[in-house]
């Protein structure tokens, strides 16, 4: 049977052992390593910043905020959890494109401010967050003229394609944790295309939704009237 002292004096010797090792490389690489952490997980890191003192200044790079995974937080914090919040306030300063999707959500569907919220969410566009840009996309469509046309590009972008209903989803899900309404810009009914109202182009209206890789809708507009007719019931608001 192993001892149980003589595995503790093991465990602590191995400690010692990896820290050593890691702490002899450049400081440049150790904090590539620790954002490779962070960006698997933020639980990650928070254990390799307590290995030592040296290992938890180092983590406290701009970069390794940036790339940090969120997922295992909560979307809205409702028991205002400190280090949590705090952990947000930072990555929102370092431009994690994540912590910029979600307070853009907050603040765009609560009522701390739509321009706010559409401000963030571009900024989590701008940083390559497919579900930002999804939103913006969305958002756009209830604006004027030239506001659609910017909406029907975006939701168009080969990005987007084939994970239109993953980012749809997501949004969703958000919109029911937050308890709120709907903005009431987002409550008028919005058609994208007038030229395909009534030929096959509008067919997914009598059948179940299907995956947004459906070839046989060639229409930009049509496209967006598709998603709108797949998202908007989800939200409580009839098309």
């Amino acid at each position: 049977m192993e001892n149980p002292t003589i595995a503790k004096e093991g465990d602590i010797y191995n400690r010692e052992a990896i820290k050593t090792n890691v702490l002899s490389l450049p400081n440049d690489l150790v904090i590539n390593i620790l954002a490779s952490l962070s960006k698997s997980s933020h639980s990650d890191l928070l254990s390799a910043k307590s290995v030592c003192k040296a290992l938890k200044e180092l983590s406290d790079n701009d970069f390794i905020y940036q790339i940090m995974s969120l997922k295992g937080i909560e979307l809205v914090p409702w028991n205002k959890d400190k280090q949590q919040v705090l952990l947000l306030e930072r990555c929102i300063q370092c431009h994690n494109s994540e912590a910029f999707y979600r307070q853009g959500m907050v603040d765009y569907f609560s009522d701390k401010g739509t321009q706010y919220g559409l401000e963030y969410l571009q900024k989590a566009a701008n940083y390559g967050h497919l579900g930002a840009l999804y939103v913006t996309g969305i958002i756009s469509l209830f604006g004027d003229n030239e506001s659609n046309k910017k909406g029907i590009e975006i939701l168009n972008q080969n990005v987007l394609k084939g994970i239109l209903w993953k980012c749809r989803k997501e949004m969703i899900l958000f919109i029911f944790r937050l308890w709120t309404n709907i903005p009431s810009i987002m409550n008028k009914v919005v058609v994208c295309c007038l030229n395909h109202e009534y030929t096959y182009q509008k067919k997914w209206r009598f059948t179940w939704p299907v995956d947004d890789g459906d070839d046989n809708v060639e229409c930009k507009a049509c496209k967006c009237d598709r998603e709108l007719d797949y998202l908007m019931p989800s939200l409580g608001i009839d098309r």
